[in-house]
């Protein structure tokens, strides 16, 4: 893994980051609708990187996370959901 994808989900919408194992902020913080639309744009830039170096980490948010982590699975991204309790703890 060289990249790090972060999305922090809400209802309709996430806010998605992409950071480099060193901490460096390859891509600023922006939001993404729950639509096919903005996931294919979310695709699209995920796809200047290889699927090897990516992992994305996402909250567990009763349903709401369920479309992105669908979505991405189906892709072919290697995706870990994450109770969202136990990231606000870290």
């Amino acid at each position: 893994m060289k990249y790090g994808v972060g999305i922090d989900v809400s209802k309709g919408k996430s806010t998605v980051a992409i950071l480099s194992i060193n901490g460096e902020i390859i891509e600023m913080p922006f939001d993404i609708n729950h639509d096919v639309e903005d996931l294919e744009k979310l695709d699209k830039k995920l796809q200047e990187f290889s699927k090897e170096d990516l992992k994305v980490v996402l909250e567990q948010t009763g349903t709401y996370h369920l479309p992105i982590l669908t979505y991405l699975l189906d892709k072919g991204y290697c995706v870990i959901a994450e109770n969202a309790l136990k990231i606000k703890s870290i």
